[in-house]
């Protein structure tokens, strides 16, 4: 089953709501910047939207909808590419004014550092998720014959469908692995530039010393900057995945108790 913005967004303000009443403090590690700003900011989605909206449209209908915004590859018969993508475009519509409006009293900072160090550890967290399984997690999709959405589009796992198609070398796919998340990455700082009021920091990733300080005195927090520093560091390793899990919340719970804060690595 895919697992729609719609859900993600109800189900992490949930979550949010849930920390904020034990006046602890939420902190959401990296993700999709839509994803996050969906949460946070008056986004409001139509969970109906998703399914029934265009039922009685025809494809071409639907195709000729799409193109009043702009040009697709999509083919005309193939319908649930199609209804997805104008929902993405009635939603982004609807939301162009409303979604700016934040919910929660909140700080965003991006944690940066100079482009080539950034794609070497893009490249390195590639080689590590193959050497610890990706490639075997992914045939085992593959052989169960699931195209699910989060697997046709998601990094790591559509490259590698092309490598057991045969339409790439399993070389080839891990390299267009590494390009795909360099690519990723660019459009995250774009995202976050251009969507939200985001504070960038330059980090040395081999002493976090400096910028815990700096953090401490962004969010006022008077906690040891050790602390701030293994929070990070831990942060840092989650990748790009979305931290919607209990551990990585409630670790940023205990470091304040009146401010929240969103990291974005």
């Amino acid at each position: 089953e895919d697992y729609n913005i719609f859900r993600y967004q109800k189900n992490c303000r949930k979550i949010i709501d849930e920390i904020l009443s034990r006046n602890k403090t939420p902190i959401l590690v990296g993700g999709s910047g839509l994803y996050i700003k969906s949460a946070l900011y008056n986004y409001e989605f139509n969970e109906e939207s998703f399914h029934s909206e265009f039922e009685e449209l025809t494809n071409e209908e639907i195709l000729n909808e799409i193109k009043k915004h702009h040009d697709t590859d999509v083919h005309v018969n193939n319908r649930k590419r199609l209804v997805r993508e104008l929902n993405k475009i009635k939603n982004e519509t609807t939301n162009t004014n409303a979604g700016n409006i934040p919910l929660y009293d909140f700080i965003t900072i991006g944690l940066t550092c100079p482009r080539n160090k950034l794609y070497e550890i893009i490249n390195k967290r590639v080689d590590i998720m193959v050497e610890e399984g990706l490639i075997d997690e992914v045939k085992a999709l593959y052989d169960k014959n699931i195209y699910s959405k989060a697997i046709m589009t998601g990094i790591g796992y559509k490259e590698l469908y092309k490598y057991f198609n045969n339409e790439l070398s399993k070389e080839e796919s891990i390299e267009l692995i590494k390009k795909n998340s360099r690519n990723f990455a660019k459009r995250q700082y774009t995202f976050y530039n251009h969507q939200m009021n985001i504070k960038w920091f330059d980090v040395n990733f081999d002493n976090f010393s400096d910028f815990s300080c700096e953090f401490g005195e962004l969010t006022s927090l008077r906690t040891p900057s050790s602390i701030h520093a293994d929070l990070l560091a831990n942060a840092l390793t989650a990748g790009n995945s979305v931290a919607s899990n209990q551990s990585y919340w409630e670790k940023g719970a205990d470091l304040a108790t009146s401010t929240d804060i969103t990291i974005h690595n």
